[in-house]
Parts: C-alpha cells; sequence; structure tokens
C-alpha cells in the first residue's frame, strides 16, 4: 500500500523513476564540466587548425571574386540589365 502513496504502481515504475533520479543526480553534479575549456591542442595540431580555417576563408573569397568577375565582364543586354 505504501507502493501507491508513493506513485509506484508496478516495480517498472518504481524502477524508472529511480533510473531517472540516477540520472539527474549525476547530471546536476556534472553539468559544470559542459563549460570547461577541452584540453589544450598540441601548437603543431593548433598551427593545422589555424591553417585549415585561413584555407577556407581563402577558397570563399576566391568564389566571391570569380563570381563577381563574371558578372562584371558579361556584357550588357540591350535594355540596359
Amino acid at each position: 500500500m505504501s507502493d501507491l502513496r508513493a506513485g509506484c504502481y508496478n516495480d517498472q515504475r518504481c524502477q524508472q523513476g529511480a533510473l531517472f533520479s540516477k540520472w539527474k543526480t549525476t547530471f546536476v553534479a556534472q553539468a559544470a564540466r559542459v563549460f570547461e575549456t577541452g584540453p589544450e591542442l598540441d601548437p603543431a595540431q593548433a598551427r593545422i587548425a589555424e591553417l585549415e580555417r585561413l584555407v577556407g576563408r581563402l577558397s570563399l573569397e576566391l568564389e566571391v571574386a570569380k563570381k563577381a568577375s563574371r558578372l562584371l565582364s558579361a556584357p550588357l543586354r540591350e535594355n540596359g540589365r
């Protein structure tokens, strides 16, 4: 009868509640770790990451420049557009 007053209508429901409670306790205890900084990168790995970002940015700039060049060098139509 005490299980009914506690909201445990069957054993499975009680186990689910206990599992949720355990997950919640673990989360609350370790939630601050989400905001911690990650491990420091090896200087060589950091340089590689920096160069990869640079290559990406330069690729994008080149793509924009090519598109602008095509648009500017295209002959105008008769209506001026």
